[in-house]
């Protein structure tokens, strides 16, 4: 369908039609999601969530997509999220944490659930306003 046609007007490399239900979400998608798009944790939830922060905070998403994308698995893997400061080097201190470990790429590094995740960002929120 409409994914053969991308790839044959080379916008998508070949082998990239277990990625079309996807190709909106690249910007937001865990690392770890490269293997498999479909093979979702509480972890890719947690940091998909952390990447909407991220846009609410910065109106920019995490990580840069290039227009053409010729290996949807390659950028989700490589193309790392860009720190918060880059686009917003206003924030404070505290966000950009709570950010930097939401959107950690080691899944390990990040919250182990959504209770501490909400919790440590209105931790970052109150610090803020003082």
């Amino acid at each position: 369908g409409v994914t053969r046609a991308m790839v044959n007007e080379g916008l998508f490399g070949e082998g990239v039609e277990r990625w079309a239900p996807y190709q909106d979400s690249l910007a937001w998608m865990a690392p770890e999601l490269a293997e498999d798009p479909s093979a979702t944790t509480t972890a890719t939830d947690l940091f998909a969530a952390a990447a909407l922060c991220q846009q609410l905070f910065t109106e920019r998403p995490p990580r840069a997509i290039p227009a053409q994308v010729l290996d949807p698995a390659a950028v989700v893997a490589r193309v790392l999220p860009e720190p918060p400061r880059w686009a917003a080097p206003h924030l404070p201190d505290a966000i950009t944490a709570w950010l930097t470990r939401a959107l950690a790429i080691d899944p390990a590094q990040r919250f182990d659930d959504a209770a501490t995740m909400a919790g440590a960002l209105a931790t970052a929120l109150n610090a803020r306003e003082e």
